[in-house]
């Protein structure tokens, strides 16, 4: 039988373990929830219930969330005024049918 300290002493120093996040994030639905949820992170850093690594992590992914909201919105708008476009264009068509 082999003694697997060493593997294990060896697994646990190169594989940290992770503990979910103690923080109450506001969920982010548009670009206006940004700030509620920075808010949220600043102040578990200061209640000592975050890190500044984590901090660090959870800004990464809301910057991606606003990233995508904004894409979205970007997509809608274009898509609303393609539209309009279309019915002026059909408003505006004089040719015989």
């Amino acid at each position: 039988m082999t003694d697997s300290r060493p593997y294990r002493l060896v697994r646990e120093r190169d594989l940290p373990t992770y503990a979910p996040v103690n923080v109450d994030m506001p969920p982010i639905r548009s670009s206006h929830d940004f700030f509620a949820a920075i808010a949220a992170i600043w102040t578990a850093i200061g209640e000592g219930r975050l890190t500044a690594d984590e901090a660090a992590a959870l800004s990464i992914v809301m910057g991606r969330s606003i990233q995508a909201i904004e894409l979205h919105d970007v997509v809608r708008r274009i898509a609303a005024l393609e539209e309009a476009r279309g019915k002026q264009d059909e408003n505006n068509d004089t040719s015989p049918t």
